[in-house]
């Protein structure tokens, strides 16, 4: 998985450099270069994803306590604390943790994203063994941080949200939902949201039975998979004129 920069020329993924060694390289794609810019030991599923605006951090997911064998093959996703995130810069420096996961919040589900150019990243987080769904809904899955935050904040609730998304502007999120799959839409200031609808994914095991939604650049649609007919398929759902901006009012 990789994330373009801003420049259009920047391209970064994540690679495996050893039994347990993982690495984020950075592309030149212009001059065809590339070079490993930051390596970890827990950093096998790392999703780096680059901030839209300037492209000078780099946001990395951390599944502290993975395990590999020998054959390369995953013994543990994560170990028992979870997963969290962190940010580097574009040359692999200036580390910094963000306060999600253990011991901050709920485990890190290991879905995030930037909120357009405003420097927050939107998450999610997993209940305790013990949460009831009313309690999870009740307190929030679905969170913002930024860098320097001493605690991440809960940008909506009453839905076990799951993979979300935040459109170009910062101003919108979209996220399917366990176990139900519906496609929630809301506002990232507000917290207000509205179910636009239901994607009849079975959300299994394979990925593409999770909806995975996005916006369209404009807002205008909604882009998810379902496997609703026994093959998995991409489907658009338009979103109706003036849905989202009613949802920013309070």
């Amino acid at each position: 998985m990789g994330s373009v920069a801003p420049d259009n020329n920047t391209y970064i993924f994540a690679t495996k450099l050893d039994r347990q060694l993982f690495g984020i390289v950075r592309c030149d794609l212009a001059a065809g270069k590339w070079e490993v810019v930051h390596e970890g030991t827990d950093i096998c599923n790392a999703h780096p994803q680059i901030e839209p605006g300037t492209g000078d951090d780099y946001l990395i997911q951390h599944n502290r306590g993975c395990e590999f064998d020998d054959q390369g093959r995953c013994l543990r996703l994560t170990g028992d604390i979870g997963a969290t995130l962190y940010l580097i810069d574009s040359s692999g420096g200036n580390y910094r943790e963000l306060p999600v996961g253990k011991p901050h919040t709920w485990r890190v589900q290991g879905h995030q994203c930037w909120m357009g150019t405003t420097g927050e990243i939107l998450l999610t987080i997993n209940g305790s063994p013990t949460a009831t769904a009313n309690e999870m809904k009740e307190k929030g899955l679905l969170l913002g941080v930024r860098p320097g935050d001493k605690q991440a904040r809960v940008v909506a609730r009453d839905y076990l949200y799951s993979h979300p998304n935040a459109s170009r502007d910062g101003r919108f999120f979209v996220s399917d939902t366990f176990y139900d799959a519906a496609i929630v839409v809301g506002s990232i200031e507000t917290g207000n949201k509205r179910v636009l609808c239901q994607s009849a994914s079975s959300f299994g095991s394979p990925q593409y039975t999770h909806p995975h939604p996005y916006f369209s650049p404009d807002c205008k649609w909604v882009i998810y998979n379902s496997d609703c007919t026994g093959i998995p398929h991409v489907y658009a759902a338009r979103v109706p004129d003036g849905l989202l901006e009613e949802l920013e009012t309070n």
